[in-house]
């Protein structure tokens, strides 16, 4: 039988980190879930890896969605 996984220690959130998520909202309506986005940028801020971010357009909608 296979062991859960060991919880992933939790990434410092920075004064980058920080900022990074105040432009990440600026002029967002909605972020969802903002929790996950939060770890996704300490993570990293930590290992110097950059974001991969996927936009997904829908040229009927009214709005974009980023995800």
């Amino acid at each position: 039988m296979s062991q859960p996984a060991a919880p992933v220690a939790a990434h410092p959130i920075t004064d980058r980190v920080r900022e990074a998520m105040a432009v990440s909202l600026r002029n967002c309506e909605e972020l969802l879930p903002e929790a996950d986005w939060l770890k996704k940028l300490a993570r990293s801020e930590a290992t110097g890896q950059p974001l991969r971010i996927k936009l997904g357009l829908d040229p009927t909608a009214p709005d974009l969605h980023l995800g």
